[in-house]
């Protein structure tokens, strides 16, 4: 990541700029598929979507049953959308596989946000099961859902949009999340180079949702008053942001949600002209000599 995106300014709740009531942010008539998408940064994204006038939400639960009432709760909230609960598991291929077999709508966004965070602490305590676990779920398991979807976008002749939920641990070592740090980076790798390799269908925008509470936080061994929490709607605002209008200089990248967007706008050239910026890569080394 380059140090010189320090100096954005941190954004800690929602703001005009991302507001997904503004027009130039409709999602008017879009579908859109989000994983995990009944609790913490899935739900915060499920109902930004919603607003912003997306015509039907798939909310993609491991449990249906458990986070039956937080859906209701999305539906009665949003009667004019459509919110339609189905199952996958990420750590299991067969899932995934009949996931995209139901699916007869034109998926339009597909965002990640399902993930397993292995107990917090350091290397060595770390249980190797649960390390499989989130390697498996976290870079099989999104890679997966994304070659499926590409190949839906294919048949359909259309170009998808992919927001990957990362997290800042995928360019630190510090925070005891090694392995989550790990798999987070595993998957943004691979669905870079899937939507490299396929940008006439696919394009991707990877993304650290900033502190969201969520269960999975407390299961990993956070504790609510460790952390400086963001509101939850702005991770949510953000993404309907980022997958608005034409944003093809943020196409590939790594970003923030906690980044101001008019001040990240105001630096659109120099992106442009450094396609290594804001991407997972070798700090300090430009590339083999020309």
């Amino acid at each position: 990541m380059s140090h010189s995106f320090n100096t954005i300014t941190q954004r800690h709740s929602t703001y005009p700029a991302i507001d997904p009531l503004l027009p130039q942010h409709s999602t008017k008539g879009k579908t859109v598929l989000i994983t995990a998408g009944a609790t913490g940064v899935g739900k915060s994204v499920a109902r930004a979507f919603a607003i912003s006038g997306a015509r039907r939400i798939f909310v993609a639960l491991r449990n249906r049953e458990a986070h039956r009432e937080a859906c209701k709760q999305l539906q009665d909230e949003f009667p004019g959308v459509v919110f339609e609960v189905v199952q996958v598991s990420l750590d299991s291929l067969s899932s995934i596989e009949t996931l995209w077999q139901t699916l007869k709508d034109t998926i339009d966004i597909v965002v990640l946000s399902a993930a397993h965070s292995p107990h917090r602490g350091p290397s060595t305590t770390i249980d190797a099961h649960d390390a499989t676990a989130a390697m498996t779920t976290n870079i099989v398991g999104n890679w997966e859902m994304a070659r499926h979807y590409l190949a839906s976008c294919q048949r359909n002749g259309v170009r998808g949009s992919i927001v990957e939920v990362s997290s800042g641990a995928a360019h630190s070592t510090n925070g005891r999340n090694s392995v989550y740090g790990a798999s987070k980076i595993g998957s943004s790798f691979l669905l870079a180079a899937l939507a490299s390799e396929n940008r006439a269908h696919l394009r991707l925008f990877s993304l650290h949702p900033g502190m969201v509470w969520s269960t999975m936080g407390e299961k990993a061994g956070y504790r609510r008053t460790d952390l400086p929490v963001d509101d939850d709607d702005l991770v949510g605002s953000f993404v309907v942001w980022l997958v608005s209008g034409e944003k093809t200089w943020l196409e590939g990248r790594f970003v923030w949600a906690t980044w101001d967007v008019d001040e990240l706008t105001n630096r659109k050239d120099e992106l442009l002209a450094d396609e290594t910026l804001l991407t997972l890569g070798l700090i300090g080394w430009a590339g083999p000599s020309k």
